[in-house]
């Protein structure tokens, strides 16, 4: 595949096929649930090729952090500590093992990626939602409650006072 740098509103990056026409966009493949898991599991490298898997270490985060100078965030990167079970452990008030359960640390990883991109309660709510009706047509446990909008509301301004540089 070839990546692209320019084409993508959000700036993340985006791919396509090369000039030859060979390649393809590899780069969005789910992976949310079991039927996905098993789609990803069909890609195998032609003879004499490798295939790569990359994950960017929560690049947007980490440049949102420098870029607002935002202590807090830096703090813990710099720690080599998980951003999500870190601000889930303090915005929920529970132990850091216990934050890293997913009813604590899955709605700040929707809400830290999420406000990059300016999400709202609506938006917020939405993808929580979403992510338990997966696990629920998987059949997998679910341990988080849905959210309505007035909570992914004051949970977006709560992860403000905590890194307020982010809203800055």
């Amino acid at each position: 595949t070839v990546l692209k740098t320019t084409r993508v509103e959000t700036g993340r990056l985006s791919s396509a096929k090369d000039d030859n026409g060979e390649g393809a966009n590899l780069q969005n493949i789910p992976t949310r649930n079991k039927e996905a898991k098993q789609i990803k599991r069909g890609f195998v490298a032609a003879p004499g090729k490798i295939m790569l898997e990359g994950d960017l270490g929560q690049v947007e985060m980490r440049t949102q952090a420098d870029l607002a100078h935002c202590k807090g965030l830096i703090d813990l990167f710099l720690r080599g500590d998980d951003p999500h079970t870190v601000t889930a452990s303090k915005l929920f008030g529970v132990p850091y093992e216990e934050a890293k359960k997913d009813k604590y640390r899955y709605p700040c990883k929707r809400a830290g990626f999420g406000i990059i991109y300016l999400i709202g309660a609506k938006g917020l709510s939405s993808q929580i939602n979403e992510y338990i009706a997966d696990l629920e047509m998987d059949g997998e446990k679910v341990d988080i409650e849905p959210w309505d909008e007035p909570t992914c509301e004051k949970f977006i301004n709560d992860y403000y006072s905590l890194y307020p540089e982010i809203r800055d």
